[in-house]
């Protein structure tokens, strides 16, 4: 067995350290003393990676490092059956939490009234030899009552075969990308392939949202479509349209096609077919779509116009198909154009190096899932873009495969190779894509995603540092947190999933949180979007610019009446509660339901049902997971049944025309604990206050420790202190605290505010 021991330096050779963004010093208490220590978010070294406050020690001959701050953790990378932690138990120490890929194995009091050395504080055995495994522990605040402070050190860790994860995980990367070069990968063939349908489906007309913040956010994505087109550069002045020109029409095209779906306007046709028109003028008799020549764009493996290649394409793909669904009769033959070149293109093996590459995955899957698709559209994605060595690194859920995803750089885009395992799946039949998928689902809500739906996972380096955004970090004070980009891709990832697995209550309540919590937030009254949807100071400019965040997102809001209804054959599925009707065909018949609501405002919801004669279908009722209690739904003045919160209820009768169902939505205030690493000087505990999905924000002016207002009062009490104003529904005054007011988070716009004040007598 090999020891991995601490070295003086804290490091390895080779190693830099990387301090936060302000390299301000930390003033903490270690073993009854007050020093002084380079504040660092995230140390490296080899086998062991520090998250958060920990620093170097030395007593006697021993080299440690040490954290006394609550949800400081650190992990250590193995092969092998066996690894033991070894370190002290003394009268400063307090409690940790013990986990083995990711699976919670105990909780470990490393108190003792007199100093213990080379303490076997945890071990285990029995291992697969048949991956690399991950120990992690975390720090805790909680500790035996005799304890003076709650510090956890590590002098040594023990097993047979000590693993540096980002290494490992960079050669597997470099192997398969030489394979992919040499043309030596393997890949599924299509008389292998075993296309798999949905349960359900999103309705692809048909929708209105008639009123409430869904309707608001749409109908400010149509202002803002008509503002762009008005300019020559469809922005603000010239933003990103020379740089990433494709995604600027592309952008356009999504946003333009998709509301077209949801009912015919002059508005929006003539912006998506003069776009097209636009686009065939440029288009090469070969297919090439000509913003630039190939020089600037697919000859590029680095550099910003390397990032054209895959960004600008796929981007540019999500346009053309939504102008497809809207009907305009050129553009999938122009997109089977494009893709017929890229297809046959030199370019290939090289998509994987570059500038945002991920965003190159989804392209293939779209295009083969589509009426203009081909089998070469999904064989050119396994062949080029497929990772096996990462998927099966997200097959087996483990973190650091995204916060240290070797390529070109982890953030938030990587989200987009989720999307395209959904569609290869489904093009396929193949268990590594889906395992890939839900493996990577999992890890990205546990470990990436903030309290109310905001990533937590950003493309900004964090000062620099390797690995900025490790596994549950969730920095609330990095000015780069909340990519509006993230949320988008996270919305499309959930709905895949949800008409996979309409059951699944838990990919529609990602997508409520989603809307409301980000989208809807991100949003001006001009419909312009914020980059970024920080949790505390002041909210990001929004802007008009064709930056990333406004291309992702201005297709997705036109898309929101798909979100709320899924179809199967036997029925429809109520997803999400806003005021709205569908209408669609069931049994060859024109059948119609309409909701009425003014959630999240009230929580009573009226559902009515119309259809020409008599007919037997099953409506299944979202049951949210933030439900406090069983909900019971009435059909007509009975009571029909209760489902229970993160389920769906089935309805299953013969539909009269003009039935009703009514039901209330159990909804209630919930605090819920921050666990990430933007933590206070004294284990100061934050929580964000929660009404069902909705993050409430506390709009006041920042002050106290560390420029965070405390109140002073139990978690579980937070919610007695809210005073409704008189008018202004879901609005609270904080009684106590003069100049304190809870609203929703969308509804921030200028002010200041936190979403993660102290909550602690």
């Amino acid at each position: 067995m090999i020891s991995c021991a601490i070295s003086k330096a804290g490091m390895p050779l080779g190693w830099s350290r990387r301090v936060s963004k302000d390299n301000d010093d930390l003033v903490t208490t270690v073993h009854g003393e007050r020093v002084n220590v380079l504040s660092t978010r995230f140390i490296s070294q080899d086998s062991i990676l520090y998250f958060g406050n920990w620093h170097h020690t030395r007593i006697g001959d021993v080299d440690s490092h040490v954290s006394n701050t609550q949800y400081n953790a650190f992990e250590f990378s193995f092969r092998g059956p066996t690894v033991k932690w070894i370190g002290r138990k003394q009268s400063d120490h307090g409690h940790a939490d013990v986990y083995i890929d990711g699976e919670f194995q105990q909780t470990v009091d490393c108190y003792s009234d007199t100093t213990l050395s080379d303490v076997v504080k945890f071990q285990t055995t029995g291992l697969s030899d048949e991956r690399v495994h991950t120990l992690r522990v975390v720090v805790r605040k909680d500790r035996n009552p005799a304890a003076t402070d709650c510090c956890q050190d590590v002098s040594r860790i023990q097993s047979v075969t000590p693993v540096s994860y980002p290494a490992e995980i960079a050669r597997s990367m470099a192997d398969e990308y030489k394979q992919i070069q040499n043309g030596a990968k393997e890949y599924l063939t299509p008389d292998s392939w075993s296309p798999v349908s949905n349960d359900a489906n999103a309705p692809a007309q048909g929708v209105a949202i008639l009123s409430g913040v869904l309707s608001d956010t749409f109908n400010r994505n149509i202002d803002y479509l008509n503002h762009c087109f008005s300019s020559s550069t469809y922005c603000d002045g010239i933003g990103w349209s020379r740089w990433l020109p494709a995604s600027n029409h592309g952008r356009m095209l999504a946003g333009a096609g998709n509301a077209l779906r949801w009912g015919e306007r002059f508005d929006m046709r003539n912006i998506v077919d003069s776009i097209v028109v636009a686009i065939e003028e440029r288009m090469r008799d070969d297919g090439y779509f000509n913003y630039y020549d190939e020089g600037n764009s697919y000859a590029h493996n680095s550099g910003g116009y390397s990032e054209r290649k895959n960004y600008d394409r796929v981007f540019w793909t999500r346009g053309l198909l939504a102008a497809g669904m809207a009907g305009n009769a050129s553009a999938y033959r122009l997109l089977r154009r494009m893709y017929d070149w890229f297809n046959a293109s030199p370019y290939l093996p090289w998509l994987l190096i570059g500038g945002n590459v991920t965003n190159g995955l989804p392209g293939g899957p779209l295009m083969h899932l589509s009426p203009a698709g081909t089998d070469d559209d999904l064989l050119v994605t396994e062949r080029y873009y497929d990772q096996d060595y990462w998927m099966a690194e997200l097959k087996n859920r483990e973190p650091l495969c995204l916060s240290h995803y070797p390529g070109e750089r982890p953030h938030c885009y990587d989200l987009l190779a989720l999307e395209a395992f959904v569609d290869e799946y489904r093009a396929t039949g193949a268990s590594k894509y889906i395992d890939a998928a839900t493996g990577g689902w999992e890890l990205y809500r546990e470990s990436f995603k903030h309290i109310g739906g905001a990533t937590a996972l950003c493309e900004d380096m964090n000062g620099g540092m390797d690995a900025p955004y490790p596994p549950g970090s969730c920095y609330i004070t990095s000015g780069h947190t909340g990519e509006l980009c993230g949320s988008v891709f996270w919305i499309n990832v959930n709905s895949k999933l949800l008409q996979l697995y309409p059951g699944e209550e838990k990919y529609a309540v990602e997508i409520e949180e989603s809307i409301y919590n980000v989208i809807a937030a991100a949003q001006d009254s001009r419909g312009y979007k914020r980059y970024h949807n920080r949790l505390q100071g002041k909210k990001d400019v929004p802007r008009c610019l064709n930056t990333c965040c406004e291309v992702s997102s201005t297709g997705l809001i036109a898309r929101l009446p798909e979100l709320v209804y899924s179809t199967s054959v036997d029925g429809l599925h109520i997803n999400l509660y806003a005021s709205s009707e569908i209408t669609w065909k069931q049994d060859g018949d024109d059948v119609s339901l309409s909701i009425t609501t003014s959630f999240p405002f009230s929580p009573t919801v009226t559902i009515k049902v119309s259809v020409p004669t008599s007919k037997s279908m099953n409506i299944r009722i979202r049951v949210p997971g933030w439900a406090t209690t069983d909900m019971k739904v009435m059909v007509g003045d009975s009571e029909y049944a209760s489902g229970t919160p993160g389920s769906y209820l089935s309805v299953a009768r013969t539909w009269s025309d003009g039935d009703r169902l009514t039901l209330t939505l159990p909804i209630s205030f919930s605090a819920v604990k921050y666990t990430g690493l933007d933590q206070i000087e004294g284990n100061y505990d934050r929580y964000a206050l929660m009404y069902g999905p909705i993050l409430m924000a506390l709009q006041c002016e920042l002050e106290g420790r560390d420029g965070v207002p405390h109140l002073a009062v139990a978690a579980d009490k937070l919610a007695d202190l809210l005073t409704p104003v008189q008018g202004s529904t879901l609005t609270f005054d904080v009684r106590g605290y003069p100049g304190y007011r809870y609203v929703p988070y969308w509804m921030i716009d200028t002010e200041s505010f936190t979403c993660f004040p102290i909550v602690q007598p």
